[in-house]
């Protein structure tokens, strides 16, 4: 085929000032699946935009491909990216007061909306309504609205994280950032594309080298001798969908009836044999490509761990760009590093390990790869993952934050799920509170296990661990606690939690009390209890309703409606499902499901159901009552 300026894509770096700027419009056809995002993935990519704000760094999100309309100029089908493209318009209309320009997103200089849904009227028109803050849809509704409910989710969480930061200056910063330093590779299709085809085969492309590949490659260039070995080790570490001890027994050789489980916590060669020697150049498997190849050929992608994929086994709470990151951390304070890395992004590997790898010889390169085998082995004896309930791997069950226990069985070794724990309801806490793609908490957590792996009272390491970080920097505390496990938090609960924020308190105090009133529950056989998890809740839920359906509201104290004792956290799918309801229906509701929505509300329903009566007194005992609980917990003394 001759190639020519109409059969070839046009590529170009592209802002969301740029798209302003050149006035696109954007459609969704009608061959994409809805917008899917949910609180967890909208989250972390608003944190990676926070770090990356603070660092005044640009911020790649990647590939959207787009073909433009015959039939209006400027006008774009979305091909490919449109669940990130839809999830930055949505961020947008949170500044649609702004002046720092991402408030130009949201429509065209003609007011048209500037990312729309071909056929889906029901959706336009929800878009439309949010723009003009015309309310005509009932938010207890769209729940049932395949195509509508994980926007309006994702509208709440939005809200909720930009709400709830503790430097309102930061979320003004990180406006004028998004429209400025957001990048995309705009990759416009020729206008005689099977648009079709190219949609399925973006779908199914290939994985491409990635930077822990080249960082591997990097490191190993380093070493005289022994580079197979090395790069095993790394291989066995990498997969983070498999327990390690599986990864170990695809590449090395090992008679399982002659080994414990002890003998996979540290590298040991004449327990683990190579069972393949190939020529003298060293091969990458999966990429089949020597090192001097990647080292030539160094074309970066994003880590290659989907978040979403499935395994036989198991799916971890992190990446390997992560857990490299963190063992890392952990060799620098090891080696008596006063200060910590810049950055903990783990789309900057390269950069974070740059001058590690311009100053390492082969004995330090060397050390690093056997200490990232033994925090590899750590993370999977003492962290959750996600994990079904039982054994049955059918996509209707649902999975959870599980420990297991890694036993011994005839000549094989076999993970079993352990019983829901403090530890494991806590590390639930952490999860959700520590950045979901850094989990800042793993590196004093698992820096600690390397001196003390076996020691029975981790809960008391790990809520030091936990009171020290919240509130304040992750980063910066968990580095310091790598040196000195504090026991106390940097801020004043009681006065904090007094304060009458509504739905700007952060939502870690929520959590928190929800895994105290756990660890301190009563009736451990209550049914409700038993199927009780701590999951992702990002919606503030006023129990007295801020319009509530028969307009009752607190008279001699009004402001106490946005106070602690008023309050409780749940998912924006919850929320919706109590609405504006009285009270009294909201506790029919919550009372007639399975399980709890959350153990705080639980107690405030209890309350009213006495005498039917919620008001200031029985808000005020309320927040007495659950501040108490956390002043105990920090300050055991007192």
């Amino acid at each position: 085929m001759t190639i020519t300026k109409d059969n070839i894509f046009k590529v170009e770096q592209i802002t969301i000032k740029d798209i302003c700027d050149k006035n696109f419009r954007f459609i969704i056809p009608v061959y994409q699946r809805p917008y899917v995002w949910d609180e967890i993935q909208i989250n972390k990519l608003l944190e990676d935009l926070r770090e990356s704000c603070r660092l005044e760094s640009d911020y790649y999100v990647g590939n959207i491909y787009v073909t433009e309309r015959q039939d209006v100029k400027k006008c774009f089908d979305v091909i490919d990216g449109q669940q990130r493209f839809t999830t930055f318009w949505l961020i947008s209309l949170y500044f649609k007061s702004s002046k720092s320009g991402i408030e130009k997103f949201i429509q065209t200089e003609h007011h048209e909306i500037r990312l729309s849904f071909d056929i889906r009227t029901e959706v336009i028109n929800y878009l439309n309504d949010l723009v003009g803050e015309i309310k005509s849809f009932d938010e207890k509704n769209l729940e049932n609205e395949e195509f509508l409910k994980y926007i309006s989710r994702g509208i709440k969480t939005i809200d909720s994280f930009f709400r709830t930061e503790e430097d309102q200056s930061l979320v003004e910063k990180m406006a004028k950032f998004i429209y400025e330093r957001v990048k995309f590779i705009f990759n416009e299709a020729p206008q005689n594309t099977d648009l079709n085809s190219l949609f399925t085969t973006l779908g199914n492309s290939g994985v491409q080298l990635e930077q822990s590949d080249i960082l591997k490659a990097r490191l190993l260039n380093i070493l005289q001798d022994q580079k197979f070995e090395y790069s095993k080790i790394w291989e066995a570490c990498e997969n983070m969908n498999n327990y390690f001890e599986k990864n170990i027994q695809d590449i090395f050789g090992f008679d399982t009836s002659k080994i414990k489980e002890t003998a996979f916590s540290t590298y040991n060669p004449d327990v683990f044999t190579l069972k393949v020697q190939v020529g003298e150049e060293l091969f990458v498997p999966e990429g089949g490509k020597s090192i001097s190849q990647i080292l030539e050929n160094e074309e970066i992608t994003t880590e290659k761990d989907d978040p979403k994929a499935k395994s036989s086994r198991c799916r971890s709470i992190i990446g390997f760009n992560a857990l490299l990151i963190h063992t890392y951390r952990i060799y620098r304070s090891k080696a008596g590093e006063a200060t910590d890395i810049d950055s903990f992004d783990t789309k900057k590997l390269l950069e974070i390990f740059r001058d590690f790898v311009a100053s390492a010889d082969a004995d330090k390169v060397k050390e690093f790869f056997v200490l990232l085998w033994r925090v590899r082995y750590l993370l999977d004896k003492y962290i959750v993952k996600w994990r079904l309930p039982n054994t049955d791997l059918s996509d209707s069950y649902e999975e959870y934050l599980l420990l297991t226990k890694n036993t011994e069985q005839d000549t094989n070794f076999v993970r079993s799920n352990q019983a829901f724990s403090n530890l494991q309801m806590l590390q639930s806490v952490l999860y959700y509170n520590s950045g979901f793609t850094q989990q800042y908490w793993l590196t004093p957590y698992l820096n600690y296990l390397l001196e003390y792996d076996g020691e029975t009272d981790l809960l008391t390491i790990l809520e030091g661990i936990d009171n020290s970080m919240a509130p304040g920097s992750k980063k910066d505390s968990s580095w310091d606690l790598c040196k000195d496990i504090r026991i106390q938090p940097s801020v004043n609960v009681e006065q904090y939690l007094s304060k009458k924020l509504g739905t700007s308190f952060e939502h870690y105090w929520f959590y928190k009390l929800e895994y105290l009133l756990w660890k301190n529950w009563e009736n451990k056989t209550d049914n409700k209890f038993v199927n009780y998890r701590i999951t992702s809740k990002n919606s503030v839920e006023h129990v007295l309703s801020q319009k509530e359906e028969y307009k009752n509201m607190l008279t001699e104290e009004p402001d106490l409606l946005h106070s602690f004792g008023n309050l409780g956290l749940l998912s924006v799918g919850q929320n919706s499902e109590y609405s504006n309801q009285h009270i009294g229906k909201k506790m029919i509701d919550f009372k007639n499901k399975p399980t709890y929505d959350s153990l705080k509300l639980h107690y405030i329903y209890k309350s009213y159901e006495i005498d039917e009566v919620w008001d200031e007194v029985k808000i005020k005992d309320h927040a007495i009552a659950m501040i108490n609980l956390l002043k105990r917990h920090y300050y055991p003394i007192e």
